[in-house]
């Protein structure tokens, strides 16, 4: 389910411009779409290109912002996954770009979004094996390195093309029936960069508060333990 839900008012635009059938399945797949830009942008804010700022959190906590990043990486490769996933699998019905086209009644608009939604696969064809070897199953033959084919490495590049070729699917649609697009970047409080901040400062203060013991010119506040929280 996605984290990101739109209001109640909000909701019932869509669903009445885009009609009983395809209006709760698109609606559905924005609001999972905005939840994985989401969790995109937060990966990006920690693990980005800044050496500065994997140094701040390798000082900070090595081995949990270590699992941290790897628990997002595949989660979000997973998420790609499903969103672009087989309509069934198992005689159970899967939330899919996939079902879009089959639900627009113009025939036109229709073959075009289908064309998006095969640039769509073939964009996230790289989280399949992935998805089916490792963070959904767990080969056997992988796990215990007895000559299996090794997962291929994924890079951030086929990632960004991946979510950004299912934004601009859903804003294809969009744009048809409501005039409009989705700026798919959330702008929101309690993010990871107020998280780098507060560690940033944190680090300050404590080297700060080194330097005034090591010199002896220290503050009696300076001598007192942490308390822990």
């Amino acid at each position: 389910m996605s984290a990101y839900k739109y209001q109640s008012d909000i909701r019932e635009k869509y669903l009445d411009k885009l009609g009983e059938n395809l209006g709760p399945v698109y609606l559905s797949l924005l609001e999972e779409t905005i939840t994985l830009n989401a969790k995109w942008a937060e990966f990006k804010k920690l693990y980005g290109d800044s050496q500065e700022r994997l140094d701040l959190l390798n000082r900070s906590a090595s081995f949990f912002f270590r699992l941290i990043e790897d628990i997002l990486f595949e989660d979000i490769v997973l998420h790609i996954a499903k969103l672009t996933d087989k309509e069934e699998t198992l005689g159970k019905k899967n939330l899919t770009i996939k079902r879009l086209s089959a639900l627009i009644s113009d025939n036109e608009l229709a073959l075009e979004i289908n064309g998006l939604i095969q640039i769509c696969i073939s964009n996230s064809d790289f989280t399949r094996d992935r998805r089916n070897r490792h963070s959904a199953h767990l080969d056997l033959q992988l796990a215990i390195e007895n000559g299996a084919e090794p997962l291929e490495a994924i890079t951030r590049k086929q990632i960004e093309t991946s979510i950004q070729s299912i934004n601009n699917l859903l804003n294809k649609i969009e744009g048809h029936y409501l005039e409009s697009e989705t700026y798919f970047q959330l702008i929101t409080t309690g993010t990871a960069e107020d998280l780098v901040f507060e560690l940033n400062y944190s680090k300050q203060h404590q080297d700060k508060r080194k330097n005034r013991i090591l010199s002896g010119n220290y503050h009696p506040e300076d001598l007192e333990p942490m308390n822990k929280i």
